[in-house]
Formats: C-alpha cells, structure tokens, sequence
C-alpha cells in the first residue's frame, strides 16, 4: 500500500508516493512539474535512482498508473523487473484527454536503475521481460 510522504530537502514540499516493492526496494512516485510525473526507486541501501520520465518515456504532461507489476526473475538474476502504464495526455493544458498509453519497462538493483523498453504494445513488453537482463538503458538526453 502506498503512503503520501513530503520530501523535507523540497522547498516547496510537493506530496508524492512511496510504495513498498520487490526485494525491499521502494518507488517514489512524483510529479516532477508542468503536469509530468516520474518514478524514483529508492534501493534497501536508501540510494535513489531518478527513472527520468520525460527523457526516456515522452516529453508531454503524464500521469502514471499506481499499480505497477513486478516481475521476478526465474533464476534469482541480480536485478528485479517491473513494468507502468504511463499515460500521456494530447496538449499541456490540463485536464485533457489521453492520446496515448505507454508500457514502460524498467530494470531496478542495487547499483542502477533504468528504462530498458516501451511500447504502446503490451504483449510487446511482455516479450520483452526474457531479455531484460541483456538490454540496454533507454538514451536520455543527458547521455
């Protein structure tokens, strides 16, 4: 279940959601300004790794889907898998209609975290879960 937390070093203290995850692993949902939104996982060490939405996934104002699946690996792997449904609206005026939904899949350690697919496809990203181990970080744009 997920809590509202404030994060204290924001100025502006803007809610965002802390959700319990896989391997003691967190997700920090948030909206991240001008209607975008953005996952942080947070790692059992308490590092933070910033998924960066708007460089990977689209540039338009969004909102993400609270329930995100995870995956387990059949063998144990090293890194856990999960996928969210990012829905990107048409215009930045708010509110307005979803023109397009995104799966977005994500490879989450202790070390890194990243975007490694998305696709309007679900059966797509589905296929997707039995390579994640070898596929690269989506580019963002400060790469």
């Amino acid at each position: 279940m997920c809590a509202t937390r404030v994060d204290d070093d924001d100025p502006n203290e803007t809610p965002y959601l802390l959700c319990p995850a896989e391997r003691r692993f967190a997700l920090a949902l948030r909206t991240v300004g001008s209607g975008r939104a953005s996952i942080d996982v947070i790692t059992p060490s308490g590092d933070r790794h910033p998924l960066r939405f708007a460089d990977a996934v689209t540039l338009r104002m969004m909102e993400i889907d609270r329930e995100v699946r995870w995956q387990s690996r059949p063998n144990g792997g090293s890194s856990s898998t999960f996928v969210a449904r990012v829905h990107e609206h048409g215009d930045d005026s708010e509110p307005s209609p979803r023109t397009r939904t995104w799966h977005m899949l994500a490879r989450v350690s202790e070390g890194a975290s990243c975007i490694v697919a998305k696709s309007e496809s679900e059966p797509f990203i589905n296929a997707a879960l039995e390579n994640v181990e070898t596929m690269s970080c989506l580019p963002t744009r400060s790469d």
